[in-house]
């Protein structure tokens, strides 16, 4: 039976993926997860920071509101203009600056407002609910984000408060124009975007470096495994991560094993060509007759002898091509056919 050389090297394994490949993208996934939630994280901090200082505008503004009415004795609301805003912005049209008292009625409905300049003779408009949340929590401050007059953003709190001799509270009213805060944050989320971006890439360069550091002690082993195959070293040496370690060592018993299984064979087959030659040689010897039967056992014997060397031969080269570190030299076989 004829053996290919090299047959069934690598039989039973196969390539899997790689693992460089599987470290950077889950290491790439779990960085792109957790600067996303970072991120957004951020912004959302950001914007909460912009909302609150919007609502405490609107907070001094209410007070100063809450200062400026007062009801008689029918439980009509009176107003002191001397204690209203004073801010410039409440007396230009469409200024981002708002101020109103709202009348409501048991419906929880406006029917009427004292308003500041800057609405232009324009009704203030709430999102649904917003007047009922006032009045449901009177005295409390609700802040939601209504359209201004101009159809721009603005921030508006609300606060109900109850005068003397008056059944319905009034609602006060201060709104903000929050489009400049929104740009704000925007600008905001686009530079944390950049920054988070140039993060990423950093933290993808530095796992490809750590990378192809960490699996550099396997790309020696390779070599080096290489080195034994062609007989150019012995064994693995050199100094080697804790990990990797115990790795090397099973190795390198492994290579000495590989070659004691190989002696062994080369004995036996020595043995058993010292065993054969003997009796061939008996065999020879007594087959000096010129009868037939004697040619017979001389040309057997001599066969015999032949195929005995042959395999023999044969057995010793395919041993030391089998095992791991030999080496053969060819130089002196080489000069021999050449002469």
């Amino acid at each position: 039976m004829t053996e290919t050389p090299g047959a069934g090297e690598g039989e039973g394994t196969r390539t899997r993926g790689s693992i460089a490949r599987r470290m950077l993208v889950a290491a790439a996934i779990w960085s792109a997860v957790v600067l996303l939630v970072a991120g957004w994280s951020l912004q959302a901090f950001y914007r909460a920071e912009a909302d609150q200082q919007l609502d405490l505008a609107n907070r001094d503004t209410l007070v100063t509101l809450a200062n400026a009415v007062n009801s008689d004795e029918l439980g009509e609301a009176q107003f002191d203009d001397s204690k209203l805003p004073k801010d410039e912005k409440f007396g230009m049209t469409f200024s981002g600056r708002y101020w109103a008292f709202l009348d409501v009625n048991d419906q929880a409905q406006m029917t009427r407002a004292k308003q500041s300049p800057s609405f232009f003779e324009e009704p203030p408009e709430l999102p649904n609910g917003a007047l009922a949340n006032a009045l449901a929590h009177p005295g409390e401050t609700v802040q939601v984000d209504a359209v201004a007059p101009n159809d721009r953003l603005v921030r508006v709190g609300l606060q109900a408060v109850t005068l003397s001799a008056r059944e319905l509270p009034i609602v006060l009213y201060s709104g903000i124009d929050r489009t400049a805060v929104d740009e704000g944050v925007g600008r905001f989320t686009l530079r944390l975007g950049i920054a988070l971006g140039v993060l990423a890439l950093g933290i993808v360069i530095g796992v490809v470096v750590l990378i192809r550091y960490g699996l550099r002690p396997l790309h020696e082993i390779q070599d080096k495994l290489g080195d034994v195959r062609a007989g150019r070293r012995d064994k693995l040496d050199g100094e080697y991560p804790g990990e990797l370690s115990p790795l090397v060592k099973e190795i390198n018993t492994l290579i000495v094993q590989n070659r004691k299984v190989v002696d062994r064979a080369r004995t036996h087959v020595g043995n058993l060509a010292h065993a054969l030659k003997t009796p061939l040689a008996v065999l020879k010897n007594e087959a000096k007759g010129t009868d037939r039967v004697s040619e017979i056992v001389r040309r057997q014997t001599d066969a015999m002898t032949s195929n005995v060397n042959h395999y023999l031969k044969r057995a010793q080269a395919a041993a030391q091509a089998e095992v791991l570190g030999a080496r053969t030299e060819v130089k002196e076989p080489v000069e021999g056919i050449a002469r």
